[in-house]
């Protein structure tokens, strides 16, 4: 009975501290106003691919936005897709991605850097806060106290580096 109270027990706990993207019903800001990196534009892979066939694509809808096709790595067999309008918002000097999707209609946020031609998106994980805002406003300030204390956490599970861009 006990290693079977003891795998029970491992599982509360793995499940208890996974962390999963935070999810926001609004974004930092109302409305994009940073315009967009043209050296983001482009489809972007894993060092590994095609054994790895994970890619983010980013094209332009405008001035301030991207659209951005994920194709990423369950981690199992398998992929998932997503689509999202994508903008930048700097707080506290830090540039973060607003990724609002376009299926499941919810905001994530994430750190976009792109560094030696590599890129790198880490996004913001559920620690920091399971609240949902009424407000970009409530949000920003929310965000700018997070980025100030240092308490800022990423999911670990989806955190996609040293994407190459494709020929």
């Amino acid at each position: 009975m006990k290693p079977v109270y003891t795998v029970v027990l491992l599982s509360i706990l793995w499940i208890s501290f996974s962390a999963c993207p935070y999810q926001s019903n609004v974004g930092i800001d109302t409305k994009a106003g940073i315009p967009i990196k043209t050296q983001f534009l482009g489809t972007w892979r894993t060092e590994n691919y095609p054994d790895d066939s994970t890619e983010i694509k980013f094209t332009r809808l405008d001035n301030y936005k991207y659209l951005v096709q994920a194709n990423v790595s369950d981690g199992a067999s398998g992929y998932e897709f997503s689509q999202h309008q994508a903008w930048f918002s700097k707080v506290n000097n830090v540039m973060i991605m607003n990724f609002y999707d376009l299926k499941d209609k919810f905001y994530h946020f994430g750190e976009v850097e792109l560094a030696n031609d590599e890129l790198t998106i880490k996004l913001l994980s559920d620690y920091i806060t399971k609240d949902q805002f009424a407000s970009a406003a409530a949000l920003r300030k929310f965000m700018e106290n997070l980025y100030r204390s240092g308490k800022v956490e990423y999911d670990s599970d989806v955190v996609l580096e040293h994407l190459v861009k494709a020929e």
